[in-house]
């Protein structure tokens, strides 16, 4: 698990460093240089190469470009570094050498002195120019501006960004992608598109926000040797999970256990518009391990919901006209919902003033019941609020931006820009929030987590659904209501990828994200060595 840190809290880190654990900046940029150039060899080579004994020389070729300031030390620093391992290294200065100063300058001479060559780039480069300083590279490292950037960015950089963007050749980016707030997570228009963003000491709280997670590439923390203690008193910050952070939560059945403690979902779903989202919201709770699932939707559907869900029994209910689940099915869902562990209601319910009605009369009636309020059944309590205030059992909520917004009576935008702000402050005192998006939120009353991990297929109708039910069997298995939401996001997102790679990312639904749950669950558990 890593800590989303603001830069002030990042100074306040490289302090503690200093005076409590005798690391001062240059040895800080040692580990810095050292980090990025196990994140370039491992572009160049792959892992085995990056941690093998082979001291073979490396045929590639790595271009440097190295700003004025300390983060253009860490890229002297890690030409170094590659220098020793054989790599055939260039670093391309904005400024002279001889104009640097502090350890970014005592870290320009030890690279020059080990045989690091090096070109001064100066203003007057154009594009062209640059193209051609990095002809024949094979990966580039951005190591120009840090996390003390200003927005936005002068043209010469600018400039060396461009064609770094346009290169089509690999980009490491040192601590943060050139261009980045690492606060707000603001960008550049020309901000660098990297590959894989190596951040220092700590995550920075600016990478996984939008829009700079879309140029971050894969994000991997380098502490520096930097002990735990020194993050102990960073309370209420975000927080980022690793696999193996979640994997560890999963609830697996144990020797004795039987469909009914292994946990009791009810599913309240469908309308004749939207029969699909109910049959994905049981599949992605029955692929979860819940060991009893139940489905009620309107009366009119259970035919073809048994047609689809042979693991599931199916409760039909009484309907609107409409086809919608009417207010006389509230005497049979409070008998239901008696017998389950954790509900599930909202996928494919539409939003029928009765409906709503009766979404509002069910949640309020099951006072002391654990539930997971999806899609058209958020959008009951709009003008409703009360009715979640005053619910005494725990509620996860599963909005969108826009949908949050309208909770919370905000305009979209401001929502989207400080998602972590909204969600927080939905959450209270007493909710869990997920809040789905590009990166997605999950926030309660004393913690955050960002999840980066789901890639763009899961922008699709019906992810949300199979990850709604996802939820509710963690939390059924007994899962705190949070960590269940972090589990699901999580394992959401890997059963993604694991259908991405069977089937192409044209071609992934939302009925393949539930297919590839159980392949998802396997990568996600797998541990360094390969076993489960």
């Amino acid at each position: 698990m890593y800590k989303l840190l603001s830069v002030e809290q990042i100074r306040e880190l490289e302090r503690r460093a200093d005076e409590e654990q005798g690391l001062d900046g240059a040895s800080l940029m040692r580990e810095a240089g050292l980090a990025l150039c196990e994140a370039v060899i491992d572009t160049l080579e792959g892992p085995s190469q990056l941690r093998g004994d082979s001291t073979a020389p490396l045929a590639q070729k790595v271009a440097i470009f190295a700003g004025p300031g300390n983060n253009g030390g860490d890229g002297w620093s890690c030409a170094t570094f590659l220098q020793q391992r054989g790599v055939r290294v260039t670093v391309f200065s904005v400024v002279d050498i001889n104009d640097l100063s502090g350890i970014a300058s005592d870290a320009a001479f030890v690279a020059v002195n080990a045989g690091v060559h090096w070109t001064f780039i100066d203003e007057a480069a154009g594009l062209e120019d640059i193209f051609t300083l990095i002809d024949g590279a094979d990966v580039c490292v951005d190591a120009l501006l840090g996390i003390g950037i200003r927005l936005p960015l002068d043209e010469h950089i600018a400039t060396i960004t461009d064609a770094l963007n346009r290169c089509a050749l690999p980009v490491v980016a040192a601590d943060v992608p050139t261009g980045v707030d690492a606060d707000t997570g603001a960008v550049d228009e020309r901000a660098v598109r990297a590959d894989c963003t190596v951040t220092f000491m700590a995550a920075k709280r600016g990478l996984a926000l939008a829009p700079a997670f879309a140029h971050t590439g894969a994000v991997m923390v380098a502490p520096l040797g930097l002990d735990e203690s020194a993050f102990f008193d960073f309370l209420g910050v975000p927080e980022l999970y690793t696999d193996d952070d979640l994997a560890q939560q999963v609830p697996l059945p144990a020797l004795d256990a039987n469909k009914y403690t292994r946990g009791r979902v009810l599913i309240i779903a469908g309308s004749r518009q939207y029969p699909g989202a109910a049959v994905l919201c049981a599949r992605g709770a029955v692929r979860c391990g819940a060991g009893y699932v139940t489905l009620a939707c309107p009366e009119s559907l259970v035919s073809l919901m048994q047609t689809h869900l042979v693991t599931a029994p199916v409760v039909g209910l009484s309907e609107t006209r409409e086809g919608s689940i009417s207010e006389r099915a509230l005497p049979m869902l409070l008998n239901l919902a008696s017998m389950a562990d954790a509900i599930v209601i909202g996928p494919g319910l539409d939003r029928a003033p009765k409906t709503a009605q009766l979404v509002r009369e069910f949640v309020a009636a099951v006072n002391d019941k654990t539930l997971v309020i999806d899609a058209d059944a958020l959008n009951a309590f709009v003008d409703h609020p009360e009715v979640l205030t005053s619910h005494e059992g725990s509620l996860v909520l599963t909005p969108h931006a826009g949908e949050l917004a309208r909770l919370l009576e905000e305009e979209s935008d401001k929502v989207a820009a400080v998602p972590l702000d909204f969600a927080r402050k939905l959450a209270g005192e007493k909710r869990t929030v997920v809040l789905k998006g590009p990166i997605t939120v999950v926030s309660c009353a004393k913690v955050q987590s960002i999840d980066m991990f789901g890639p763009p297929v899961l922008a699709t109708a019906g992810t949300g659904d199979v990850l709604a039910g996802m939820m509710t069997s963690f939390i059924a298995q007994g899962v705190d209501p949070y960590r269940a939401a972090c589990i699901a996001v999580r394992l959401h997102g890997h059963a993604a990828i694991a259908a991405m790679e069977a089937l192409t990312p044209l071609c992934v639904t939302s009925e393949d994200v539930a297919q590839f749950i159980p392949v998802g669950a396997r990568n996600m558990m797998m541990t360094e060595n390969g076993d489960e």
